[in-house]
């Protein structure tokens, strides 16, 4: 829950600082693809190993989970720099 958080706060701040134009763009969407990778990374295998009986039923859903996770926390990301305010730029 903490990468969606720190993207809104970062935007939000990033937009504070800076009406004109953002100083740093780069950090939010950093935060963002970093930050939600491996939170999802974390979260899949904390679900894998709790809901695996066997060892190999734990690894192979943890790899599941994790791959199920890191593209939600990285879409959760995404909107949270959306509610930042975080504008995208593609010059």
């Amino acid at each position: 829950m903490a990468p969606p958080v720190l993207t809104a706060l970062s935007a939000l701040l990033m937009r504070q600082t800076s009406p004109g134009h953002a100083t740093n763009e780069s950090l939010s969407p950093g935060i963002a693809l970093i930050g939600g990778g491996i939170g999802g990374i974390l979260c899949g295998i904390v679900i894998g190993t709790r809901l695996g009986k066997t060892q190999g039923a734990r690894v192979g859903l943890a790899l599941l989970f994790s791959a199920i996770m890191i593209f939600v926390c990285i879409i959760l990301c995404f909107f949270g720099c959306s509610m930042g305010g975080y504008h995208f730029d593609m010059k």
